[in-house]
């Protein structure tokens, strides 16, 4: 690999862990006042994990096929 490949490789992680990150902790404070938040806040949050969890996951697969596209040359 290069380094503009290691840098988007590095990009593209950086930011499905940013991602992944900020759900844990909403997901943390969703546990903790659970029995507070209205029914409409919740599903809410769902409707936001599910698409960010689903960006996170098409970054890393951006990541693995540079890497994927590096072993084929």
């Amino acid at each position: 690999m290069n380094r503009e490949q290691v840098q988007q490789v590095q990009e593209k992680v950086r930011h499905a862990h940013h991602s992944l990150a900020n759900i844990l902790i909403t997901l943390q404070w969703v546990n903790t006042t659970f029995d507070t938040l209205a029914p409409e806040k919740r599903a809410e949050l769902e409707k936001h994990w599910q698409v960010v969890q689903q960006h996170a996951i098409e970054d890393l697969q951006a990541a693995l096929a540079l890497f994927e596209t590096e072993s084929t040359i």
